[in-house]
C-alpha cells in the first residue's frame, strides 16, 4: 500500500495496445491524467500490451495536516410546492 496516501488500480480485459500505438494515436486523456498526478505529488504506472489488456495503478497522496474548518452555509428554507 501507499503510506499517507490512496493508491487505485484498474485492470481490463481489453485489447490492450503499445505504448507507440498510444503515441500514434494522438490522444491526450491518459497523459492529462499524468500531468494531473504529478501536480499533486502523486504517479501512476501504466501496464498494457497488445492481447493482454491494460493496469493503471494511480497514487494519490493525502494531507496529512489538520483539515480546514467547514465554511458555514447560510440556512435557507427549502420551497414548498
Amino acid at each position: 500500500g501507499v503510506t499517507g496516501g490512496l493508491m487505485v488500480e484498474i485492470e481490463d480485459d481489453g485489447c490492450g495496445f503499445t505504448p507507440q500505438l498510444m503515441a500514434d494515436q494522438g490522444g491526450n486523456g491518459l497523459g492529462n491524467m499524468r500531468h494531473r498526478l504529478t501536480e499533486c505529488g502523486g504517479g501512476c504506472v501504466i501496464d498494457s500490451s497488445p492481447g493482454r489488456g491494460t493496469r493503471v495503478q494511480l497514487r494519490i497522496p493525502l494531507c496529512l495536516t489538520s483539515p480546514q474548518p467547514p465554511v458555514p452555509y447560510p440556512a435557507s428554507p427549502c420551497p414548498v410546492p
